[in-house]
Order: C-alpha cells, then sequence, then structure tokens
C-alpha cells in the first residue's frame, strides 16, 4: 500500500501503516554517537572481554585480544593439547562446551567468538598450560547503540527504532518504537550496515518493514 499525499501535506517517512500497532518503551542510549536520528535501528550493549588468565606451565602472554560477533558470556578455555619448543597447539572451547579451531603459538587467532595471539615466553608451555578467557557482561550492558553489522559488543541484533532524534553528547534516555510498520528506506543503521538478518529478526520482534510509498 502506499501514501498519497492531501494538500501540501505527506505523512511522515518512517511510519508505513498501522497495520501493526505502534508500542514504545524507553531506552538508554549511550554517549559518544553524535547525533542519533529519528528511525535509527537500535541493539543492546551486552558484552565485553575481560583479562585472560594463565595457569600451568610456561610463561608466554596472550595480547591482541578481542571479542567477535558470536561470543557468548563466560569462560573460553584455550589449553595446550600439544607442546613444542618456542611454539605449541592450543584448543580453543567455548563457555558451552563447544571446540573451536586450535590455536598455535605465535600466530594470531581469529574467529567469530574471540581472537588473540599466544606469545613464546622464556619457558615453553607444557601440555595443560590454560588461558582462560572471560567474556563479561558489559559495564554498559542494557544501553543501546546504533545497530551495525560489524559490531562485536551484542549491538549487532536490532531490537528497537528510535522515535526522535537524539543528541548523545552524555548517555541520554530516549523513546524507542518496539512494534510497528516503518518503511525500511527511512531506517538508519551504523556505518557498516545492516546484519544480514536485521528484517528477519526485527520481524520476529514485531518489527514489519515496507518499501517507501512512491512520490508523487
Amino acid at each position: 500500500m502506499g501514501y498519497q499525499e492531501v494538500g501540501s501535506i505527506k505523512p511522515e517517512n518512517l511510519i508505513a501503516g498501522h497495520e501493526v500497532e505502534l508500542l514504545t518503551t524507553g531506552v538508554t542510549l549511550k554517549s559518544g554517537q553524535g547525533t542519533l536520528e529519528k528511525g535509527s535501528v537500535l541493539g543492546e550493549i551486552k558484552k565485553v572481554i575481560g583479562t585472560p588468565v594463565l595457569t600451568g606451565t610456561g610463561n608466554g602472554t596472550m595480547t591482541a585480544v578481542s571479542i567477535a560477533k558470536d561470543a557468548v558470556i563466560g569462560n573460553y578455555i584455550v589449553k595446550c593439547v600439544t607442546a613444542a619448543t618456542d611454539s605449541g597447539t592450543f584448543s580453543v572451547v567455548d563457555p558451552n562446551g563447544n571446540r573451536l579451531a586450535d590455536a598455535v603459538v605465535g600466530t594470531a587467532y581469529a574467529s567469530k567468538h574471540i581472537n588473540f595471539t599466544i606469545n613464546d615466553g622464556s619457558t615453553d608451555f607444557t601440555v595443560g598450560a590454560t588461558f582462560t578467557v572471560p567474556v563479561e557482561a558489559s559495564d554498559d550492558a542494557g544501553k543501546y547503540m546504533l545497530c551495525d553489522a560489524n559490531a562485536v559488543d551484542g549491538s549487532v541484533e536490532p531490537k528497537y527504532i528510535l522515535a526522535d532524534d537524539a543528541d548523545t553528547t552524555a548517555d541520554i534516555k530516549a523513546v524507542a518504537y518496539k512494534t510497528g510498520y516503518f518503511h525500511r528506506d527511512e531506517l538508519t543503521y551504523g556505518t557498516n550496515g545492516a546484519p544480514s538478518n536485521a528484517e528477519e529478526n526485527l520481524r520476529a520482534l514485531g518489527i514489519m518493514l515496507a518499501d517507501q510509498y512512491p512520490e508523487a
């Protein structure tokens, strides 16, 4: 369905219709995002990487530690399974017990969960040496960011649509739509665009999208 102009008045661009009830909720927007426009798709901050802890024999280090989009809250266990002089192979197991690809000392490790580099030390790692890598609830958990396809803090998952422009010079309370029927061309995502499953996820939450109405 499309809207038509009535005289010189055109209906609000963001709202596509009233087939889905417009329900709103209050949100806290994380500071430092500049001015977010009405129609910004918001995701909730949830997680952050913690500090790795090493137990067992070996005094190498783990550096360049970061989370990726699929990281889950809990401890990732990175354990030496094959010892070698100035090297070694480590298994990587997520908090749910799923084994990911192995890591090798001196080689940057990248996955959809966590990223890091294990560095050799003056004392080689022995089998059983373990880095415990925590993924923790963020201090900003519960605040909202502009949803971005490359976000790793949980805000990659779209949840709400901002109801009015908001200046995020500081954390700010705002109103967002949690259900409704909107024009997809009026939505705003982060610099890296929308996640591939954004519309599917929004639909599951009660946010339906339509093509923009034709220009008069």
